[in-house]
């Protein structure tokens, strides 16, 4: 596969991701928001129309499209079938009487993939498929040691306003 192709494939993976985690787009906010020309992201948009992944929304908004429930019912089967730790998480639950969360770590986001809430009135959940960022929640954060150190080094690197006292802080927590 060329690297034309690869870079293809990723936009259109940035396209459905921006849409997922924004929520409906206009075809023209997209392009914005990647510094495309409109027309190249209406050529992106049209493909990911004819696949069932976008669909249009009143207002000359985008959302996603029904193939994306088809994949989010592939994710859980195969979850379901592999699934070593939700035995674990169910006997975390139980033992602590608390909601156990399981994230995973997407580019700079940490995204929630399973959970098995508390009996309690009162609970902290998040449902599954939302995404937090990395380095600015406690639950995300939780798991930065564990990430490979090029990965966090990228974390670092891409912070809005980049600070070295903070950066300092949290190396020397991790």
């Amino acid at each position: 596969m060329g690297s034309q192709q690869l870079l293809t494939i990723q936009r259109a993976v940035q396209y459905l991701a921006q849409i997922a985690d924004g929520g409906p787009v206009t075809v023209q906010a997209l392009a914005e928001r990647f510094g495309v020309p409109a027309s190249t992201a209406y050529r992106y948009v049209a493909s990911l129309r004819h696949a069932g992944m976008l669909w249009d929304l009143p207002g000359g908004r985008l959302g996603l499209g029904p193939r994306c429930v088809q994949l989010e019912m592939g994710f859980r089967q195969a979850l379901d079938q592999w699934s070593p730790y939700r035995p674990v998480m169910s006997e975390l639950a139980a033992l602590t009487g608390e909601t156990v969360t399981l994230l995973v770590p997407v580019e700079d986001e940490a995204v929630c993939i399973d959970t098995v809430d508390s009996d309690k009135p009162l609970r902290f959940s998040l449902a599954r498929g939302v995404a937090r960022p990395l380095l600015r929640s406690a639950l995300s954060t939780a798991m930065l040691p564990y990430l490979p150190a090029e990965q966090l080094d990228r974390l670092l690197a891409r912070e809005p306003r980049p600070d070295a006292a903070r950066r300092e802080r949290l190396l020397s927590d991790l």
